[in-house]
């Protein structure tokens, strides 16, 4: 972890006229991460698209299907760690 902080530094020195670490890294999100990002889920979309799937064999799909329910979930959990990145990046930037 020393190491890394320490990479991270300015340097002193020599000849100027470079981009900064920080400019570097402002670079990278605007022009690479932030892009990358997929959109938001659309929790209408993708509650129909869940309740639209095939009921396996010997389950009432009247009732909820296990699955269905852990998928939502993830789908819940991915949102919410893309919020978070998206957040992020955009206060760096």
């Amino acid at each position: 972890m020393i190491n890394t902080l320490i990479d991270t530094m300015p340097k002193e020195g020599g000849g100027g006229g470079g981009k900064t670490k920080e400019d570097e890294v402002r670079d990278k999100l605007e022009q690479e991460l932030i892009r990358s990002l997929p959109d938001n889920f659309v929790e209408q979309d993708y509650k129909e698209k869940l309740s639209a799937m095939q009921t396996p064999r010997g389950l009432d799909p009247n009732k909820n299907v296990p699955l269905n329910i852990f998928l939502r979930q993830e789908i819940e959990q991915i949102q919410s760690v893309l919020d978070v990145v998206r957040k992020t990046c955009t206060d760096m930037v």
